[in-house]
C-alpha cells in the first residue's frame, strides 16, 4: 500500500554546502624557459601512485631549475613526487625535435605508461620520422625506458590519452592527419585515431573515426563490460558522425572490446561544444566535461561566452542531466573525476569574476568546482595570480583532498615561486569540511511499498515528467542514482537491509524526499 503523509513538508538538514578546501601546499615546477604552452590541450597529466605520492607528466623547453637536462627543443618531462610534493626523481625524454607528454598513469607492475607525440628521430626516440607520431613509452618505477612505440603515418599524429587495460595492454586516443603507415581509413583533414596495444606496445587493432571535417579525440577509458568509451569533439556530420547541431559538438562513442561501435552521439547546440574528459560512473552510466557556448539544442543555459559543461549520461548515452557553470567570461573544463561521496570534482580555467565564479585573481585562474551526484554546485574555488593560470588535471587523493595540476604564468596571488615563463603549478588541497549546513524544505515523496524488497514505485502526483532520484545511506554516500519517469518503478535489489534517504528532483526543480526501508 502507499505510504501517505499528512504533513505539508519535511525538513532535512543536509550537509550539501561544504566548506571550501584550503591549500595544504603549492609549488611551481619548471625552469627559466617555458613549461607547457598556454591554451594547449592535455598538456599535463597527474595521478596518485600506490605509495601515496604521485606521478606527473608534461613537457618543457628548460634545462635548468627543476629540469636537469634538455635533449633539444621541447622534451617530454616526467617527475615522481612524494605525498608532500617533494621530487623523488625527474627525467626528460626526447630528441632534438619537439617531444610531448600528454598522459601518464601507473601500470600494474609499479612502472608507468607515458603517451604523447614526437617530432624527433634521435636521442631517446627510436625510429621517428620528424612528422609527429603517437609516442608511447613504458617506464619502470625509477623512470628508465623499458620499451617505446612510435605509431602513425607520414603526416602528423598526436596522442592525448593512454591507459592500461584489464588484459595488461593499453588503449590510446588522439588525432591523425595521416593516411598511410599505421593509419588507414582516413577520411579528410583531421580524424580521431584510437589504438589498442598489447603489453609491449604492438597494435592489436585500431580505428579511424570521424567525418569529412574536423574531429579531435581527447579521452578514452575502458568500461566495466571490457569495451571503451571515448570523448571527442567533431564538426562533421557524415560517415561515423550524425546529428551534428552546428559548428563543433561533443561527440561520445561507445566501442565494444574489439573496437566496433556500439553507439555514438553528438551533444551540443548551434555553436561550439567540446568534450575533454570522460569517466564511467558508479551507476554504470557516464559523465563528461568540457565547454559549451550554445543556448539551444542540448544546452539549456549559458552564463556568458563559454561555460564549463558537465553532462551525465545513462549506459546507452541518453542525457540524464546536463548543467553549465561559469560567469560572463570564458570557462573551459579539462578534467572530471567522481569523488568518494558520489559527486564530482571538475577543473579547468576561468576569466570570470561573476556568476558562479568568485574570488578571481585576474586574467585566467585555476577554477575548481565540486558537484553533488545531481550536478548541484556544492563549492567552487579560484586559484592563481594576475597572469594566465588554468587547471589541466585534478585527482582526489586517498586522504579525501585534491591534487591539482596545470599551467601558470603568474608571480603573485597564490603563486610565489614562478621559475620563469610558464611553469607547471601543483596544488594540494585539503579535504573539504562538511561544516556548513543548509536547511532545505522538501515536499513528501510517495514511495510504495515501504518497507520494500526489490522494487519500489516513486511518485509525486502534482508533477509530471521525470524524477532525478538519489538514494543515500546514513553516512551520506550515494548508493544509487537514476532518472526515471514520475510514477514508475526503481530497482533497489542491490541495496542491503537498512534505512535510506531518497531525494527526487522534478523537471521543474522541485525537491521531494522520504525515508526508505529495505527488508529482505
Amino acid at each position: 500500500m502507499k505510504l501517505l503523509f499528512s504533513t505539508l513538508s519535511l525538513l532535512f538538514f543536509i550537509s550539501n554546502l561544504h566548506a571550501q578546501p584550503t591549500i595544504e601546499w603549492a609549488r611551481s615546477f619548471g625552469g627559466s624557459n617555458n613549461e607547457g604552452s598556454l591554451f594547449d590541450d592535455n598538456q599535463c597529466s597527474i595521478q596518485q601512485t600506490n605509495d601515496g605520492g604521485f606521478i606527473f607528466a608534461g613537457y618543457t623547453l628548460s634545462g635548468d631549475g627543476d629540469v636537469t637536462s634538455n635533449k633539444g627543443n621541447k622534451d617530454a618531462w616526467v617527475a615522481k613526487f612524494t605525498h608532500g610534493g617533494d621530487v623523488v626523481w625527474q627525467r626528460t625524454y626526447g630528441g632534438t625535435g619537439y617531444d610531448y607528454a600528454h598522459s601518464i598513469s601507473q601500470t600494474d607492475d609499479g612502472g608507468y605508461i607515458m603517451g604523447g607525440a614526437s617530432y624527433s628521430e634521435n636521442g631517446d626516440v627510436v625510429g621517428g620520422h620528424l612528422s609527429g607520431e603517437f609516442w608511447i613509452v613504458k617506464l619502470d618505477e625509477t623512470g628508465e625506458i623499458q620499451w617505446q612505440s612510435l605509431l602513425g603515418g607520414s603526416a602528423w599524429d598526436i596522442l592525448y590519452s593512454i591507459k592500461q587495460t584489464s588484459d595488461g595492454g593499453y588503449i590510446a586516443i588522439g588525432t591523425t592527419t595521416s593516411e598511410d603507415g599505421d593509419v588507414f581509413g582516413f577520411d579528410f583533414y583531421i580524424n580521431i585515431w584510437i589504438v589498442k596495444l598489447n603489453e609491449v606496445g604492438e597494435i592489436q587493432w585500431h580505428k579511424v573515426l570521424g567525418g569529412s571535417v574536423q574531429d579531435t579525440g581527447m579521452d578514452v577509458i575502458q568500461t566495466n563490460d571490457g569495451g571503451y568509451i571515448l570523448a571527442s569533439f567533431s564538426a562533421s556530420n557524415n560517415n561515423f558522425v550524425s546529428g551534428n547541431h552546428g559548428e563543433f559538438d561533443s561527440w561520445i562513442v561507445k566501442l565494444s572490446a574489439d573496437g566496433n561501435i556500439e553507439w555514438s552521439r553528438a551533444y551540443g547546440g548551434s555553436y561550439f561544444e567540446v568534450a575533454t574528459s570522460i569517466l564511467q560512473t558508479n551507476d554504470g552510466g557516464y559523465i563528461f566535461a568540457g565547454s559549451a557556448n550554445s543556448t539551444d539544442g542540448d544546452v539549456t543555459e549559458n552564463k556568458g561566452n563559454s561555460d564549463f559543461w558537465v553532462v551525465k549520461l545513462n549506459p546507452s548515452g541518453a542525457i540524464q542531466w546536463q548543467k553549465t557553470y561559469g560567469g560572463s567570461g570564458q570557462e573551459v573544463a579539462f578534467a572530471i573525476q567522481q569523488t568518494t561521496d558520489g559527486g564530482y570534482i571538475v577543473g579547468g580555467g576561468s576569466n570570470s569574476i561573476d556568476g558562479d565564479v568568485t574570488g578571481g585573481h585576474g586574467d585566467y585562474d585555476y577554477w575548481l568546482i565540486k558537484l553533488n551526484g545531481l550536478g548541484e554546485l556544492q563549492w567552487e574555488k579560484t586559484l592563481g595570480g594576475t597572469q594566465h593560470d588554468y587547471i589541466d588535471d585534478v585527482r582526489q587523493m586517498n586522504d579525501g583532498g585534491y591534487l591539482v595540476s596545470g599551467i601558470s604564468k603568474s608571480t603573485d596571488g597564490d603563486i610565489s615561486d614562478n621559475r620563469g615563463g610558464n611553469d607547471y603549478w601543483l596544488v594540494k588541497l585539503s579535504p573539504e569540511l562538511n561544516s556548513v549546513q543548509e536547511t532545505i524544505t522538501f515536499e513528501p515523496l510517495e514511495i510504495y511499498p515501504n518497507p520494500a524488497q526489490n522494487t519500489v514505485f516513486l511518485q509525486e502526483e502534482a508533477e509530471g515528467g521525470t524524477l532525478q532520484v538519489r538514494i543515500t545511506n546514513a553516512q551520506g554516500q550515494t548508493l544509487l542514482q537514476q532518472t526515471i519517469p514520475n510514477g514508475s518503478s526503481l530497482d533497489v535489489s542491490n541495496l542491503p537491509n537498512g534505512v535510506y534517504s531518497v531525494i527526487a528532483v522534478t523537471d521543474s526543480g522541485k525537491k521531494f524526499s522520504n525515508k526508505l526501508s529495505i527488508t529482505k
